[in-house]
């Protein structure tokens, strides 16, 4: 999954790496923009669901 920094989002310790791939966002929304200024993060599903279902 590709998280960002913006909003309530934290990966500090997670596994991740860097995501400079293409996003789609909501046209008119703007949020590619808002969220990208502290950069994209690709956290493994796998990480997500076992947060998840905890």
């Amino acid at each position: 999954m590709i998280f960002s920094q913006a909003g309530c989002w934290d990966t500090t310790g997670l596994p991740s790496q860097p995501f400079t791939g293409k996003l789609a966002e909501i046209p008119g929304s703007d949020s590619y923009a808002r969220a990208s200024g502290g950069g994209f993060h690709a956290v493994p599903l796998t990480t997500v669901e076992q947060l998840a279902t905890g």
